[in-house]
């Protein structure tokens, strides 16, 4: 369960981490049977995450639950609406290389660069994150967090984990107040509940920030990222005993070693 980063946006169907973490799982198990839900959903905030996450559970009853995190889950709504709001004015203003943007990547590129990094967009979006996490500056804290607390007891009552993944906005995305805050918030309630907490970053900081990015106007994960986000899956439901390896698996595996 999460929002676009679950859902793939930008990704092809088959190269999102819940499709590829199935087919990682039936390759590794052979003799068992898998199939993974993908319950990501566009735009989707914590209360949301909280209301598919029981809806998934009821429905369909399965195993193991994944909530996938994204630091924007605990964004002021109104305050989002209103910048999503300016953010297409100020787009509408800087279309001066419309007609080139059809036919030329290089003109998209450069759009996407004075839009962002010479108009106030990005300075912008950057207090908004940062302000989700302040108790006095977003009057929708307290009500996503309860929704947060919720979702990760409904884990701790079947199996499963949560994603907390970066934003992909600035190099230094992990030193700015918004990720800390996050990451000590999510991991809080997670470490309460006693249920698997993974920093998806973890596992990307080997290569610049947007070089995860799913286009150069776009900083949704790409294919590499969702690849590297089921691998992490899969190794964590082995290391958590979720999936348990029969010994001649283990053996199997040692002989390859």
């Amino acid at each position: 369960v999460g929002d676009s980063y679950t859902f793939g946006e930008m990704v092809a169907q088959e190269d999102i981490f819940p499709e590829v973490t199935e087919r990682l799982l039936r390759k590794r198990f052979p003799e068992k049977r898998f199939e993974v839900m993908n319950f990501g959903v566009r735009g989707a905030d914590m209360v949301r995450n909280l209301n598919d996450l029981r809806e998934a559970t009821e429905k369909y009853g399965p195993d193991i639950l994944f909530l996938c995190f994204v630091p924007n889950d605990f964004t002021d709504d109104e305050q989002f609406r209103i910048f999503v709001q300016n953010y297409r004015n100020a787009e509408k203003r800087l279309k001066i290389l419309a007609p080139l943007e059809k036919y030329s990547q290089l003109a998209r590129f450069l759009d996407w660069t004075i839009f962002q990094f010479r108009g106030n967009q990005r300075s912008n979006h950057l207090v908004l994150l940062n302000q989700s996490f302040m108790k006095t500056k977003n009057p929708f804290y307290h009500q996503k967090h309860r929704a947060l607390r919720e979702a990760v007891r409904e884990i701790s009552l079947r199996k499963g984990a949560v994603l907390f993944f970066p934003y992909f906005l600035s190099h230094d995305e992990k030193d700015l107040f918004y990720y800390r805050q996050g990451l000590y918030t999510v991991k809080g309630v997670c470490d309460a509940q006693k249920v698997p907490f993974l920093e998806v970053w973890e596992n990307l900081k080997d290569k610049p920030f947007n070089q995860w990015w799913a286009s150069p106007l776009n900083h949704h994960p790409n294919r590499e990222a969702h690849a590297r986000t089921a691998q992490l899956v899969v190794e964590t439901l082995v290391r958590e005993g979720m999936i348990p390896e029969t010994e001649g698996m283990r053996a199997e595996e040692g002989a390859k070693k």
